[in-house]
C-alpha cells in the first residue's frame, strides 16, 4: 500500500497578533475582566507598541494605576512577535502569585516559577511568558540561562530593583544565625583594624556602642584575607543549603575586591559598584521593559541596572491618586499609647501595622505576630480575605497590594529602614545625606502605596516613632517627595494644627 503524501503542506505561521490593544481586544469575557484599559494605560502601551523594537522602555504610572495589566499585555505581545523567551519579574512570591490572578483575570496563559520548579511547560516551549521574581532572575545558578535566557523582561517595580540586585551580590551573615562564622570573620579583619591603630574602634562597633554603629573595614581587608574568608565559610554545617550559598558561588572568586562591613549584629560582604554586565539579558540585544510607581532620582535605577533611559514613558493621567490622611503622633495634643490606639481602631476597621525591625514588632505582640518568611503569602492572603484583624508587617515596604476594603488603617511604627550595612554606612560616616534622604522619600512613598492603590482608594494613615516624624516635619525632606504624596502630607499636619488650636480656644 502505497502512502500519499500531496496533501501534506508545512505549518501554517502564527497569526497571533502582538499589538497589544488587540491581544486585549482578543481577551475572553470573563468574570471581572475590565471592559476596557484606563486612559493612562492605553496610552503607554501605545507609546511602547511604536518603540517595541528598543533595548529600554521604562513606564512610569502610578502604585494603582493598573501596572499589572499593562505588563502581562507587553509580555503576551513580545511573545506572540516570537523573539524568545519572556520573563516577567516581580519583587515577592505574593507579586507573582497576584500577577498570575491577573492573566488569569484576562485569560492569558502563563508560566510560574517559585520553589525552584516550571508551574507547566508553556514557557519552555515558547507558549507563554513566565513570572517569577528577582531572586529566581538574579543569581549565580539561574534557570533562565542556555535556551532559556531572556530574549525579553518585564521588571515590575523597577524603582526598587536596585535593592533587591544588589542583595544577589552581597554576602550577608547574620551574628543571630551563623554566630561562629560571625566571630570567625571579626578575628580574621581584626589584624587589618590593628595595623591601623583602629583596634579600639572595631571594639566600640561590635559592642555597639556610640552613634557610628556601621564600619567598613580597611579596603584592602578582602584582597588580603579572601583565602581566610572563603575557608571560615566553608566550616559552616551544611552551608550550602543556607543562604549562605547562592551570594557565595556569585561572589567566590571576586571576595578579594569587596568591601566589608562590619556591625555588632551583621558582617556583609559586597562589592562597591554592582557589575551588572555579568548578566547577559542586561546586554544589548534583549528587550527590556521597566514598569516603575515613580522615577524622582536616576541614581538607584542607575546603580541598579547599569544604564539610563533618558525618555521614560509617562502617561498623563491621575489613575492610583487616592486620596491619604497622614497624622503624625507628635502633633496629637495629648500623649497617645499607640496600642491602645490600635486597639481602638481595630473595634471598627482592620489594621496593618508597619514595623522596620523584628525587635520594632515585639511592643505589638498584643496587636499580632509577624507571620513567618515561609508562611507571610497566606498569611497575607488571610488578612485580605478576613473582615477584621490586624497584620504586623516587618521590614517591607513592597510588594503587598491591600486595596479598598482589605484594608484602610495603617500605623507606622518607626522610619522603613530597608539599608544594607553599606546605604548605614555611606549616611553615619559619611555624612551623605541627600543619598539616604532620597531612598528616605522613596521608602515612605511605596509605603503609602501598600494600602492605597487607586483614584477611587482612601485610607488613613498614623505615623509613630521620633525618625520618621522629624523627617516628615523637615521642609527640604518633604520637597523630595513626590508632588502629590507631598501635598497629602502638608494638608494633613494643617488640619491636625486646626484641631489643636480649635481645642486651645
Amino acid at each position: 500500500m502505497a502512502l500519499n503524501f500531496d496533501n501534506l503542506s508545512r505549518p501554517k505561521g502564527t497569526s497571533a497578533p502582538t499589538d497589544p490593544f488587540e491581544i486585549f481586544a482578543k481577551t475572553p469575557n470573563l468574570k471581572n475582566v475590565p471592559n476596557d484599559l484606563w486612559k493612562g494605560q492605553a496610552e503607554a502601551l501605545r507609546s511602547w507598541h511604536g518603540n517595541r523594537t528598543i533595548d529600554d522602555n521604562v513606564i512610569l504610572l502610578n502604585t494603582g494605576a493598573g501596572k499589572s495589566i499593562v505588563g502581562v499585555l507587553i509580555a503576551q505581545s513580545l511573545v506572540n512577535e516570537n523573539i524568545g523567551p519572556i520573563v516577567f519579574v516581580c519583587s515577592t512570591i505574593d507579586l507573582v502569585e497576584q500577577t498570575s490572578r491577573e492573566c488569569e483575570r484576562l485569560g492569558l496563559q502563563y508560566t510560574k516559577r517559585i520553589a525552584g520548579d516550571f508551574s507547566n511547560d508553556l514557557f519552555q516551549t515558547g507558549r507563554a511568558f513566565c513570572i517569577t521574581t528577582y531572586q529566581a532572575l538574579f543569581t549565580t545558578q539561574t534557570a533562565f540561562s542556555k535556551d532559556k535566557a531572556p530574549a525579553g523582561v518585564i521588571f515590575d517595580d523597577a524603582h526598587v530593583a536596585e535593592r533587591m540586585i544588589r542583595d544577589a551580590f552581597t554576602l550577608s551573615i547574620d551574628k543571630e544565625r551563623f554566630p561562629q562564622l560571625f566571630n570567625d570573620l571579626v578575628e580574621i579583619v581584626r589584624p587589618e583594624f590593628d595595623k591601623l591603630g583602629k583596634a579600639q574602634h572595631l571594639n566600640v562597633i561590635l559592642e555597639q556602642l556610640g552613634a557610628q554603629t556601621v564600619t567598613m573595614c580597611p579596603p584592602v581587608t578582602a584582597f588580603r584575607c579572601q583565602g581566610q574568608i572563603i575557608e571560615a565559610i566553608k566550616r559552616v554545617k551544611d552551608w550550602r543549603q543556607t543562604e549562605l550559598f547562592f551570594p557565595s558561588l556569585r561572589l567566590w572568586e571576586n571576595i578579594g575586591r569587596c568591601a566589608v562591613f562590619v556591625s555588632g549584629s551583621a558582617i556583609e560582604i559586597s562589592p562597591p559598584f554592582i557589575p551588572t554586565g555579568v548578566y547577559p539579558f542586561l546586554g544589548k540585544g534583549v528587550r527590556r521593559v521597566y514598569l516603575s510607581a515613580t522615577m524622582e532620582f536616576e541614581t538607584d535605577f542607575v546603580r541598579g541596572f547599569g544604564r539610563r533611559v533618558p525618555k521614560p514613558i509617562v502617561p498623563d493621567n491621575d489613575a492610583g491618586n487616592g486620596e491619604r490622611l497622614i497624622l503624625l503622633a507628635s502633633r496629637f495634643g495629648d500623649k497617645v499609647e499607640k496600642t491602645a490606639l490600635a486597639q481602638e481602631i481595630l473595634k471598627n476597621h482592620k489594621l496593618l501595622v508597619s514595623v522596620p525591625s523584628y525587635p520594632k514588632a515585639r511592643p505589638w505582640k498584643e496587636i499580632g505576630t509577624p507571620p513567618k518568611r515561609a508562611d507571610f503569602s497566606e498569611e497575607l492572603q488571610r488578612f485580605r480575605a478576613a473582615t477584621a484583624g490586624a497584620f504586623i508587617l516587618v521590614s517591607r515596604i513592597d510588594g503587598i497590594d491591600l486595596p479598598q476594603d482589605t484594608c484602610r488603617v495603617m500605623v507606622i511604627d518607626g522610619a522603613p529602614s530597608g539599608a544594607s550595612l553599606m546605604d548605614h554606612y555611606l549616611f553615619q560616616n559619611l555624612s551623605l545625606i541627600n543619598l539616604f534622604s532620597t531612598k528616605m522619600a522613596g521608602r515612605i512613598t511605596q509605603l503609602l502605596g501598600r494600602i492605597n492603590r487607586g483614584r477611587s482608594d482612601y485610607s488613613a494613615f498614623v505615623v509613630h516613632g521620633g525618625d520618621i516624624n522629624v523627617w516628615l516635619k523637615t521642609e527640604r525632606n518633604l520637597a523630595l517627595l513626590p508632588p502629590l504624596v507631598r501635598k497629602q502630607v502638608i494638608l494633613s499636619q494643617t488640619v491636625q494644627e486646626g484641631i489643636r488650636r480649635m481645642r486651645q480656644v
